[in-house]
């Protein structure tokens, strides 16, 4: 066995004064390294100069009996490619990355609780009372959205403002009609649905069609068309146009109240679901064919809710 011997002449060379020249890649990388190398402080910079003038060499003779160490042992270490040697362990299989949560819904006026985008098909709320269930398909405006859906208030709309919407109330109250204004529920009038329709048709700012049945499965209500009159000149210092008061609800505690301006025009659905009363408000432009164009996609989702 020569092993010994080679070991002894690398050593020999290596225990001799050294290399007088560094090799020519040596110079390059350590340029390399200068120029892309933060700036330090001058003491820094003269210190570390210092030490590695002084400990050169002893890096030098590390790095050799590093490698032949090395060399020896791949020298020694028998084959394993013989029979009966040690086989390759294989790698254990790496486990699936943990799914990535989806984003959360951004809801309207930051109440949580809604859904989100709808996929065609059958959904329910969640918070909203009383609870229903309702089936959307592709409209031609868009997707539908859950965009709110709190014990009072639920709503579901194709994102784009511009479009109808179905806002859902539940309990609200017919605005004080002493006040064309407030925010005050009317003490004289109740909030069932005949009260609401009674209301709707009857008020002189206002232009009803005929009711009309609309079928829920286990309840019926009732939807109207509403047009601001051409008689009616009463406005409201936060809206424009004029202006008919419609429904007040609190929401969050806070004074709330909906209404018609003479630019728009509204389908409103009434439905007594047990103790309680469910108005609904679809608005779109006043024009014939924008409103019944845009409504129609509003009839048909309302169609499909199926109250608890």
């Amino acid at each position: 066995m020569n092993e010994y011997s080679d070991v002894e002449r690398v050593l020999n060379v290596w225990f001799d004064d050294g290399p007088r020249r560094m090799p020519d890649r040596v110079v390059t990388v350590v340029a390399d390294r200068i120029g892309h190398t933060r700036q330090r402080r001058t003491w820094r910079l003269q210190r570390r100069l210092l030490d590695m003038n002084q400990y050169l060499k002893l890096s030098i003779l590390t790095a050799a009996l590093v490698v032949v160490a090395v060399a020896g042992l791949a020298v020694l270490r028998p084959s394993s490619s013989g029979i009966g040697g040690p086989s390759a362990t294989e790698s254990p299989p790496t486990s699936p990355s943990p799914a990535v949560s989806p984003a959360a819904v951004e809801c309207e006026d930051g109440i949580p609780g809604c859904l989100g985008p709808l996929v065609a098909g059958v959904h329910r709320s969640n918070q909203f009372q009383p609870g229903f269930s309702y089936g959307t398909t592709n409209a031609a405006l868009g997707d539908w959205l859950n965009v709110i859906d709190s014990p009072e208030i639920y709503k579901i709309d194709e994102g784009d403002p511009n479009d109808p919407y179905v806002l859902m109330w539940s309990d609200a109250s017919i605005p004080d009609q002493s006040d064309p204004c407030t925010t005050n529920p009317d003490p004289s009038l109740g909030r069932k649905a005949a009260d609401w329709i009674a209301f709707l048709t009857n008020h002189p700012g206002l232009d009803a069609s005929e009711p009309v049945d609309v079928d829920f499965g286990s309840v019926t209500g009732q939807q109207v068309e509403l047009t601001v009159a051409h008689s009616w000149t009463t406005s409201c210092p936060d809206h424009p146009d004029f202006y008919v008061d419609l429904l007040t609800q609190p929401i969050d505690g806070r004074p709330n109240e909906y209404g018609l301006p003479s630019s728009r025009r509204i389908l409103m659905t009434v439905v007594d679901v047990g103790d309680r009363t469910v108005v609904m408000q679809s608005y779109a432009h006043i024009r014939d064919s924008d409103f019944t164009g845009k409504s129609g996609n509003v009839r048909d989702v309302i169609a499909t809710f199926r109250f608890d």
